[in-house]
């Protein structure tokens, strides 16, 4: 099939370098399954190799890049016909501030235990969970927008300068839900799915992420940090078990 298509393209005299990117997506295709990668479940994901739930990550994050990136330059040539908004340094600089100070903040938190800790309670009081979450959201669109605004208005002695700003922007747009994952977990905004089994003594055992395609890892622990302690199984064995899903709030 492959043979035939690369032929088809040829003989409508599409570029070499075209007829090789298609061939190689189609290599990539048969080989990793992207639609049963993409649309697997957290059951499922957990019996992954390090290597696919990797690439599942890492395409997400692209996708995640593709779609920041076209909303904020949206935003960007909206903000700039109705508003008049154009790039301001000083903006750009206060807001990335905001976006450092309640990073640090959301970090130092989400660590505390001691429910005598003030800042443990304020993690308890809506109000300052929503405040924060306010603050935060300003903080980003001010700072996208306006990193949006300087390289959609600006000149570009060519295009590989363009080319290369809109890579910039690619980047830090997919940085988003990475650096967004303190503040979330702030606000109790996600959950973390755990998946389980349970032995003869009905103890919990987490399937943590498999050894390789025959063994598994499992803890006492939905956190690999924290498990004391951990046993490897058949993942033949697993299939023989019933599989329980539990939320954690992160």
């Amino acid at each position: 099939m492959d043979k035939n298509l690369n032929e088809l393209l040829s003989y409508f005299e599409v570029p070499s370098y075209v007829i090789s990117l298609v061939g190689l997506a189609l290599y990539l295709i048969r080989i990793l399954h992207p639609i049963t990668l993409f649309s697997s479940n957290a059951v499922e994901q957990k019996l992954f190799s390090k290597e696919r739930l990797f690439f599942v990550v890492v395409c997400k994050y692209f996708a995640y890049g593709f779609y920041f990136v076209i909303l904020f330059f949206c935003l960007s040539i909206s903000f700039n016909d109705s508003f008049g908004w154009t790039y301001n340094e000083v903006r750009n600089n206060v807001s990335l501030i905001f976006i450092a100070l309640i990073i640090m903040f959301s970090l130092i938190a989400n660590d505390i235990r001691n429910t005598e800790n003030v800042l443990f309670k304020v993690r308890s009081n809506k109000i300052i969970k929503l405040l924060v979450f306010l603050l935060y959201l300003i903080a980003l669109l001010t700072f996208y927008i306006n990193t949006a605004l300087l390289i959609v208005f600006s000149e570009y002695e060519n295009s590989r300068w363009l080319i290369f700003a809109l890579l910039i922007l690619f980047l830090i747009c997919a940085a988003i839900p990475f650096i967004s994952i303190p503040v979330i977990k702030f606000i109790n905004g996600s959950t973390k799915k755990a998946v389980y089994i349970k032995d003869k003594n009905n103890e919990k055992w987490f399937i943590l992420h498999p050894i390789n395609k025959e063994i598994v890892l499992l803890g006492d622990n939905s956190d690999p940090k924290r498990c004391e302690r951990t046993m490897f199984k058949k993942i033949e064995d697993i299939y023989n078990e019933p599989i329980r899903l539990k939320i954690e709030d992160n």
